[in-house]
């Protein structure tokens, strides 16, 4: 992807997570909670620690079974291309 569509991806996540903080602070506010605006100046939309950006990840972080090869060939391609 470009550095035009990172950013532009980007962008889209910042304000569908602003339009779901708005929507958040509107629901509470009818259910009769207060909202305070102090409050939500401390909000952010660019959350770094649990951003949405693509989607839900699910990681399985069991390890592999006994025997499994799990190394990985980092070896530059400049070399494999050179080998006879």
């Amino acid at each position: 992807m470009a550095v035009g569509g990172r950013r532009t991806a980007a962008n889209c996540a910042i304000y569908s997570t602003a339009l779901d903080i708005m929507v958040t602070a509107n629901e509470l506010f009818a259910a009769g909670h207060p909202v305070n605006g102090e409050d939500l100046a401390t909000i952010t939309p660019y959350i770094t620690s649990k951003i949405r950006r693509f989607g839900d990840w699910v990681l399985d972080l069991t390890p592999p079974p006994a025997g499994t090869l799990v190394t990985l060939d980092v070896t530059p391609v400049d070399a494999i291309r050179a080998s006879p």
